[in-house]
């Protein structure tokens, strides 16, 4: 069960500029001619989705019901947690005689967050919770505390760990702790870290999880989100990973695959390549500009015997709707 997506899907033109999914991705707005909602339209390529949104702000209940509707069955939501519980320093210490301690979490705000993972639990629509950490959070026994703390917040939920600090996943204790409360290590590949060269542990929980980021050597002086993930990964560089995640897959129950390199429509190009490496490549056909302005897409119809046709709208082969892995798999 390997479901492939991008991490978020709403990249209009008005934030975006020339990073837009508009009329790339998503197929150009015509007079007199009907597009699907672009959750709609999205759902006929990937089986997951990896939503952003709730990392800035709380969505409405209503709109993750339509969340849930708007979705084919099998597919799945992961929801990223809100940052004022993980940016930059969410907890105050309370210093005592016997050292630090975390403040208790406010009751109201894991409440309130708990209410979304609830809508699609109860839909068959949650993947899983990811919860993440930057780069300025070292392994200290306070630390380690507080993140097992918010895990176990949103218990029975998965949920899954990313931390960009050194020394978490090599200590054997942090492992130990994260098997305990099945708690899945978040893995990512970026610009100074690939993920085929991680050594790897034995799964910390029933499910995997992994984010490309794209390895754009500026990332860190990029002035923008849409030019630190400008980045396509070629095919040479996606075999290694698919290879990886096709042993992943065999130890656990589910593995997810999200592409976070959004710029300009990279994302979904990727996650198709990725689909097509471990075939899994979907029914419906990308727009004419898509493939025009990545003949990496043009490969890959070769590769698997597909004509192309002329279309401004999605193209569905032999008129059958895509069939999303079984089982229970933004504005984004």
């Amino acid at each position: 069960m390997i479901y492939i997506g991008t991490s978020g899907w709403h990249y209009p033109k008005a934030k975006e500029g020339a990073f837009s999914w508009d009329g790339l991705f998503y197929p150009p707005k015509q007079r007199g001619v009907k597009t699907p909602p672009e959750l709609e339209y999205y759902s006929q390529f990937y089986s997951t989705a990896e939503v952003n949104l709730t990392f800035y702000q709380l969505p409405r209940l209503d709109m993750v019901q339509g969340w849930v509707r708007r979705t084919p069955k099998g597919f799945l939501f992961s929801v990223k947690l809100h940052q004022k519980f993980t940016h930059p320093s969410l907890y105050e210490a309370t210093e005592t005689a016997a050292g630090r301690t975390p403040t208790p979490l406010a009751t109201a705000d894991i409440e309130a967050f708990r209410m979304i993972l609830d809508v699609l639990a109860e839909g068959g629509k949650l993947g899983a919770l990811l919860i993440q950490f930057g780069f300025d959070l070292p392994p200290t026994a306070f630390n380690i505390e507080t993140v097992m703390a918010l895990a176990r917040a949103f218990e029975p939920h998965p949920v899954a760990l990313e931390v960009r600090s050194r020394g978490w996943r090599s200590a054997p204790h942090i492992v130990a702790e994260l098997r305990a409360s099945n708690v899945a290590w978040g893995y990512v590949d970026q610009y100074t870290l690939h993920y085929p060269s991680i050594r790897d542990v034995a799964p910390t929980a029933d499910f995997y999880y992994l984010r490309l980021h794209g390895r754009n050597e500026k990332w860190v002086k990029a002035k923008s989100g849409g030019e630190r993930y400008n980045y396509l990964y070629s095919r040479e560089e996606l075999g290694p990973i698919a290879a990886r995640i096709r042993g992943a897959a065999s130890t656990v129950n589910r593995v997810f695959v999200y592409f976070n390199n959004h710029a300009a429509g990279k994302a979904p190009v990727n996650a198709t390549m990725f689909q097509s490496l471990l075939d899994q490549l979907p029914p419906a056909e990308h727009t004419d500009a898509l493939r025009a302005r990545y003949p990496e897409l043009a490969d890959l119809s070769m590769r698997h015997g597909v004509a192309f046709k002329p279309t401004s709208d999605v193209i569905v082969r032999g008129g059958v709707p895509p069939t999303p892995p079984p089982g229970p798999p933004h504005r984004g």
